[in-house]
């Protein structure tokens, strides 16, 4: 009986050690920003978070043809290839291929093909796919917007 009068009395001492919860005034003096830290916004983007190297394919839209087939490698070494082929008639016709370094825009979301002259140049990066742009970045608004995607077919 001694022994578990004993044990009840060294337990409730030493819960009576334990800290308690922190007053709200405690708390805010261990946030990093009471701290004169500070805290830094989320970076994550297209260049930094996804497999974005890899090769895109699509068929856009075309004035004068059935449509033009596009196809994009973009590698890890920050080079690119870039293929298109007009469809007419169910021939390929009038190939173009330019090849050469991308650059990224300050938000790491825009690939630019440097070098491309008559073609589509500026990506929107995304989740298994490529999202051709306008110079500022900003998408096709249309109704045939869907058909400027191109989907990943392949990674290097």
């Amino acid at each position: 009986m001694k022994k578990l009068i004993l044990f009840c009395l060294l337990a409730g001492a030493l819960a009576a050690c334990k800290p308690g919860p922190k007053s709200s005034e405690n708390a805010q003096e261990s946030t990093p920003a009471a701290q004169g830290s500070t805290i830094e916004a989320d970076t994550h983007n297209a260049r930094n978070s996804l497999d974005y190297y890899g090769v895109y394919e699509g068929v856009t839209p075309c004035a004068d043809c059935e449509g033009i087939k596009v196809t994009v490698y973009l590698k890890k070494d920050e080079t690119y290839t870039l293929k298109n082929v007009y469809l007419k008639g169910g021939k390929e016709l009038n190939p173009s291929e330019y090849s050469g370094k991308f650059t990224w825009d300050d938000k790491g979301s825009v690939v630019t093909l440097e070098g491309v002259k008559d073609a589509p140049s500026h990506f929107f990066v995304t989740e298994g796919y490529l999202i051709i742009v306008d110079a500022e970045g900003k998408q096709i608004d249309s109704s045939l917007a869907e058909h400027y995607k191109l989907k990943q077919t392949g990674v290097y």
